[in-house]
């Protein structure tokens, strides 16, 4: 190829969808670096959790330590879930998706056509159906009996099976 047929494409995705950062915890107050939101959303969500479930604990008398496992397990979480993308998704977007398609399309049954649900009948019974045969090489062959993927026609000449 030449240089005047190649053809350059700039890929500008990665710079216009660039991640939402915290920078500042208050007025005038700025961090010493940037933390990811979804990190901290995570971090927040997974540490109040935690401390209920150390709270739970504590009510029973088993945890005398109980600051430090809430905290690491909670940084642990939101490291994880914000490396975790499966279809290149977020994962809390990939789970309510999943739990949709399950409840749609496994639960309630419903079918689709041309991106538009459609009723359709659970039995579906032929009638008038009729039983194709020829001759090839002196057999006869019914549409029943081969698999060979060749139409047959009827008396009036229009294709009526697939032998």
């Amino acid at each position: 190829m030449n240089r005047e047929e190649m053809r350059v494409v700039f890929n500008y995705r990665k710079i216009f969808r660039e991640e939402k950062v915290i920078r500042e915890y208050a007025e005038g107050k700025s961090l010493p670096f940037p933390i990811p939101l979804m990190l901290a959303l995570n971090f927040v969500g997974a540490l109040i959790i935690s401390a209920l479930f150390s709270q739970l604990l504590q009510l029973f008398g088993l945890a005398d330590w109980w600051l430090v496992p809430c905290i690491f397990i909670s940084l642990m979480y939101a490291f994880l879930v914000a490396k975790i993308k499966p279809d290149g998704k977020n994962l809390y977007v990939y789970l309510f998706d999943y739990i949709r398609f399950y409840y749609r399309y496994k639960i309630k049954r419903i079918k689709i056509a041309n991106d538009k649900a459609i009723k359709q009948a659970e039995i579906v019974i032929f009638t008038n159906t009729e039983r194709v045969s020829t001759t090839y090489g002196g057999k006869i062959k019914d549409s029943g009996q081969s698999n060979q993927r060749q139409f047959t026609t009827n008396k009036q000449g229009r294709r009526v099976g697939v032998l």
